[in-house]
C-alpha cells in the first residue's frame, strides 16, 4: 500500500544519514556521564576560566613586594625661572637682587623604589580576588549540575524512544495486516466502509508515533554530540534498558550548586562596598631614590663621566588619606551598598525558590513514578488482552469491528505509557545531576 511505502523510503533515508564515518557506543549513563566530562567543550572554558581568577588572585598580591622603577630623563629649560634673593648672601646687604638659578639642560638617572606598608584598598581586593576563583569554581560546579541533567535527560529519553520505537514497528506491522483483512473483507461486502477507514487510521496513527520517535531519537544524537564535542561526521550507538517497573524508592537531592554562585555573588558585592568605603582610609607606604643629576649649560657638554654627575639618595615615608573628593566617592559608595542589598535579595529569592522548587520535585516524582507504573501496568494488560483479541478473532469469536475498535485503545494506553515514562525520567535526571556520587 501507498501509506506503507512512503514510510519505507522515510526510515530509509533517517538509516542512511545515520551511516557516518566512526561511531561511539554508549552502553550506559555513566559510560556517557564519563565521556561527557572528559570531551564537553563548554566545560573546558570553565576550568579557563578558573585559571584566570587564580592569575588575577596572584596580580592582586603585588602590592606586598615593592616597586622598582629604572628612571632617565634629560631637560631642555627653555626659559629659567627669575628668584628674587636677600643681596646680603651676596656681599649686598640691604639690596634685593633678582636672579636666573639653575641649568639650562638638566639630566637624571637613577633607581625609584616604592613600596605600600599598608593599604586597606589593597589587602580587600586581594581577598576579593580569591572570592573569584571560589566563584568561578561555584560556576563550574553549577555547570556540571546542569551538565550532568541534560545527559541523564538524554540518555534516558533515547532509550525510551527506542522502546517506543520497538513496539511501534510491532504495531505496525499488525495494523498493516488488518488493512489489508478489512480491504478484502470490504470488497466482499462482509464489513463497512467505517471498518475500512478505521483500520487505515489506525496505521497512520502509529506511523506517526514511529516517525516521531525517530525523529526525537536523532534530535537526542545531535544534542549528545554537541555535548560530547564530536564532529558532524562521527555516529552514536545507545544501548541499554530501561527496567519493565519502577521501584518504589525514597528520593534524596543533593545541595543545588546555583545557590553556592549566589552567595559568592553577595561575597564579591561585599567585598566591593567595603573596597569603596575604605577609600578615606590611610595609606603608608615607603619610598626611596638611588641616582645622579647633572646640570650643563650647553647641549653638547654633556659626559657620562662619573666627575660631571652629583649624586642625590633619599628614603621616605608617605602617609596619605583622602579628606574630599568632591562626592564621587560618596556616590560610589552608595552605588556599592545598593548593589550588595540587590545581590542579598537575588541570593534570598533564589534559595526560596530553589526549596520550593525541591520539595515540589520530590512530591511529583513519587506521583509520577507511580502513575507511570500504573501506566506500564495498563499498557501490558491491554497488550496481553490484544493477542487473546487476535487469537479470537482469528477463530471467528470476535468479529474484525470489535477487534479494530479495541486495537484503537490499546493504542491509546501506550501512548499514556511512553507519555508517563518520558516525563517520569525528565524529573529523575534532575535528581541525578543534584546526587553527583549517585551512578546510574
Amino acid at each position: 500500500m501507498s501509506a506503507k511505502k512512503n514510510y519505507i523510503i522515510i526510515t530509509l533515508f533517517v538509516l542512511l544519514s545515520s551511516g557516518l564515518s566512526s561511531q561511539v557506543q554508549i552502553d550506559s549513563f555513566d559510560g556517557l556521564w564519563s565521556m561527557t566530562v572528559k570531551q564537553n567543550p563548554t566545560l573546558k572554558t570553565y576550568k579557563l576560566n578558573i585559571q584566570i581568577a587564580i592569575d588575577n588572585r596572584r596580580a592582586s598580591l603585588s602590592y606586598l613586594m615593592p616597586t622598582v622603577l629604572l628612571n632617565a630623563t634629560a631637560q631642555d629649560n627653555f626659559k629659567i625661572a627669575t628668584t628674587v634673593i636677600n643681596g646680603s648672601l651676596l656681599g649686598q646687604p640691604n639690596e634685593t637682587l633678582t636672579m636666573q638659578l639653575g641649568a639650562k639642560y638638566n639630566y637624571s638617572a637613577g633607581l625609584s623604589a616604592n613600596y605600600t606598608l599598608f593599604d586597606w584598598q589593597k589587602i580587600t581586593e586581594g581577598r576579593q580576588a580569591k572570592n573569584a576563583i571560589r566563584l568561578q569554581e561555584a560556576q563550574e560546579a553549577y555547570y556540571l549540575q546542569t551538565l550532568k541533567n541534560m545527559a541523564a535527560s538524554l540518555y534516558f529519553q533515547s532509550l525510551v524512544s527506542l522502546k517506543a520505537q520497538e513496539i511501534n514497528r510491532k504495531d505496525l506491522e499488525l495494523a498493516d495486516t488488518l488493512i489489508d483483512i478489512a480491504a478484502k473483507k470490504y470488497n466482499e461486502g462482509a464489513v463497512s466502509l467505517i471498518d475500512l477507514n478505521q483500520s487505515k487510521i489506525n496505521y497512520n496513527q502509529i506511523a506517526q508515533n514511529l516517525i516521531a520517535s525517530e525523529n526525537l531519537y536523532e534530535s537526542n544524537l545531535q544534542q549528545i554530540r554537541i555535548l560530547l564535542g564530536l564532529k558532524p561526521d562521527e555516529g552514536i550507538i545507545i544501548q541499554g534498558q530501561l527496567p519493565d517497573n519502577i521501584e518504589e524508592k525514597e528520593y534524596r537531592l543533593g545541595e543545588d550548586k546555583l545557590l553556592e554562585t549566589y552567595l559568592r555573588m553577595v561575597k564579591d558585592a561585599q567585598y566591593n562596598l567595603r573596597i569603596q568605603q575604605q577609600a578615606y582610609a590611610p595609606t603608608l607606604s615607603l619610598n626611596a631614590y638611588y641616582g645622579a643629576n647633572q646640570f650643563q649649560k650647553t647641549l653638547d657638554a654633556f659626559s657620562f663621566k662619573s666627575s660631571y654627575w652629583h649624586r642625590q639618595e633619599y628614603i621616605g615615608l608617605s602617609l596619605t588619606t583622602t579628606l574630599f573628593s568632591g562626592l564621587e566617592n560618596l556616590n560610589k559608595i552608595k552605588a556599592a551598598r545598593k548593589s550588595f542589598e540587590l545581590a542579598q535579595m537575588q541570593s534570598d529569592i533564589a534559595e526560596l525558590q530553589s526549596a520550593i522548587n525541591d520539595r515540589l520535585l520530590l512530591e511529583e516524582i513519587v506521583r509520577k513514578g507511580i502513575s507511570a507504573e500504573k501506566a506500564a501496568e495498563a499498557f501490558f494488560l491491554y497488550r496481553d488482552n490484544l493477542k487473546m483479541y487476535h487469537i479470537q478473532y482469528q477463530e471467528g469469536a470476535i468479529d474484525l469491528n470489535t477487534f479494530l475498535t479495541y486495537f484503537q485503545y490499546y493504542l491509546i494506553a501506550e501512548n499514556a505509557y511512553f507519555s508517563q515514562l518520558s516525563s517520569y525520567y525528565n524529573d529523575l535526571s534532575i535528581i541525578i545531576s543534584r546526587n553527583q556520587t549517585e551512578t546510574r
